[in-house]
């Protein structure tokens, strides 16, 4: 279907008035924040634990956890390991928007380039 003349300029008027949002933004992350968000990779106790503990038990199957349902001893064990990976999960959330918001404001400043698309296929 064909957009109509007005579409087409209330399309183009909203990418203009998302390319200049981008222009004019404020940073997302406090750059006095840099060192301390980027170092988290190098955290064992803030990610690298919890990150092998999530993928440990992403490995487990029905058994394990039929298991775990039946013996107190191996639940009580496990339970404090809820609040850590939910707390890593909304870290990881956190990470994620924040790569998320950063490739979009490259994706807008780059639209500027008639040949960004190409550019953004080559491998970094």
């Amino acid at each position: 279907m064909n957009q109509t003349s007005d579409e087409q300029q209330t399309a183009d008027g909203e990418l203009d008035a998302l390319y200049e949002k981008v222009m004019a933004c404020e940073p997302a992350l406090a750059p006095d924040q840099l060192d301390r968000v980027a170092g988290m990779v190098m955290d064992q106790e803030a990610t690298g634990r919890p990150w092998r503990l999530a993928a440990l038990l992403a490995t487990k199957d029905g058994a394990f956890f039929k298991d775990l349902a039946n013996d107190p001893e191996k639940a009580q064990a496990l339970a404090p390991t809820v609040s850590m990976l939910q707390d890593f999960a909304e870290r990881m959330r956190g990470v994620a928007e924040l790569a998320e918001c950063a490739a979009a404001r490259v994706m807008v400043a780059g639209c500027n380039h008639e040949k960004f698309n190409a550019w953004a296929a080559e491998e970094a």
